[in-house]
């Protein structure tokens, strides 16, 4: 059926996992990418091949990327020999020298699988490659706030608004590119629609789906945002109350993981053993666990986000302008009465209208994903607030213990007195 009758084939299989070994990435996003093409090639009827990529694929040594195609770093035809000659282990010991300067495999595979499709179908079947940047909840269809999945900023958004996220590792002037989900599936279709309709199959057609000098919007923003929705849009399901702060430094950042998530999660773990409450693991994901995989169950969750967290970081450490000059010609060619439904450049104006964004995907993520009630009842909003005085009392406490304990238990002045008096009197 697909080779007689499919005339448009929009292939967006791929896995967006930052942490995937090498040869997984490479089977699935460059081997499944050559699949498609040569399918693509046997279809009687094919008039469009769409690959969805992403603007990342192109950020070695570079900080501004151009909807164009990039020499390709390595071989797309050996990478898929590689994973599918080599031993496992042998490719996972080798992965960071292959890959070089990419952050990861998914980045390192994803332009690879760019050259695949160039290689394979431009000349014989009109082609088009789409790039977004971070997707985030639906602008307006079906409705605001929608969203599949946690990715992206709704993720560090539902961590920390479960208490489970106090620190992350960014610095808070970098810039989040962005672009929702309608907007997108709006590009491709419209992509295709203008392919047909004024291309030809000798060039390939590269869009970045990126909101290029738009409102920016930061790192610093979004922890400020999260924080108002903290109160705006609570959880019923938190281990504490909300809290985020970030650091650009390692060290500082890996500090924090130990004191304010990972010994809090052991202990959390703990108690509830003990007290026979049902671990958070199992509260949050609604699953049954053997025993030992209960009682540290918080704790695997914090180590989970830590390694999702360095995954992020070079995305949260480093800004790159993704220019999409061909995408905002393209909006001009939609006819004026398919511009109501296609007009893929609606974006928030303002601050106001990100925040009415977040807040109606954060009241999706809770109510439906999170399967909370569909209103947020008073009940919630009063845990929320005896949460917060709990947590600054207990804040109180240890900021007036940890006083005592430097300036009286160990007396830290008179023992620095008593060594700048000795190193005084030995220079005599």
């Amino acid at each position: 059926m697909l080779i007689e009758k499919v005339d448009i084939f929009f292939h967006a299989a791929a896995s967006v996992k930052f942490d995937d070994y090498l040869r997984d990435a490479i089977l699935t996003n460059i081997r499944s990418a050559q699949e498609a093409a040569l399918l693509a090639l046997e279809m009687k009827k094919i008039k469009i091949f769409l690959h969805v990529s992403t603007t990342y694929c192109n950020i070695d040594n570079k900080t501004v990327i151009d909807e164009v195609l990039y020499p390709q770093d390595g071989n797309w035809r050996n990478a898929i020999k590689l994973a599918e000659s080599y031993d496992f282990n042998v490719l996972n010991i080798l992965m960071p020298k292959y890959i070089g300067v990419f952050p990861n495999t998914y980045t390192y595979t994803k332009q690879l699988a760019e050259h695949c499709i160039n290689d394979l179908l431009v000349g014989n079947v009109p082609t088009i490659i789409c790039r977004p940047s971070v997707v985030v909840s639906s602008l307006v269809e079906p409705f605001q706030g929608w969203v599949g999945n946690f990715n992206g900023p709704v993720g560090l958004l539902l961590a920390g608004a479960t208490g489970l996220l106090r620190v992350v590792y960014a610095k808070k002037d970098t810039a989040i590119d962005y672009v929702a989900i309608d907007s997108l599936v709006k590009i491709i279709l419209v992509a295709a629609w203008e392919k047909g309709t004024f291309g030809n199959k000798d060039t390939l057609n590269i869009y970045n789906a990126s909101k290029h000098k738009n409102v920016p919007f930061t790192i610093d923003d979004l922890i400020t945002l999260g924080k108002r929705l903290y109160w705006d849009v609570p959880f019923e399901r938190k281990i504490w109350f909300p809290g985020n702060s970030n650091t650009s430094c390692f060290y500082n950042y890996f500090l924090q993981v130990i004191f304010f998530h990972m010994i809090p999660a052991f202990f959390i773990d703990i108690l509830l053993r003990i007290f026979g409450h049902k671990p958070l693991y199992g509260i949050f994901n609604k699953r049954e666990e053997p025993l030992l995989t209960l009682i540290f169950s918080l704790f695997k969750i914090q180590r989970k986000i830590y390694i999702a967290t360095i995954a992020l970081a070079p995305f949260t450490l480093n800004e790159w302008e993704f220019l999409n000059v061909n995408t905002t010609n393209m909006n001009e060619l939609i006819p004026a009465k398919e511009k109501i439904d296609f007009n893929f450049m609606i974006r928030p104006k303002c601050n106001a209208a990100i925040y009415d964004l977040y807040f109606n995907s954060s009241n999706f993520v809770r109510s439906v994903l999170f399967k909370e009630t569909k209103e947020i009842t008073k009940e919630n909003r009063i845990r929320t607030k005896r949460m917060y005085y709990l947590d600054r009392t207990i804040r109180a406490f240890f900021a007036v213990w940890l006083f005592w304990f430097i300036f009286w238990k160990i007396n830290i002045l008179n023992w620095f007195l008593q060594i700048t008096t000795n190193y005084w009197k030995s220079l005599n």
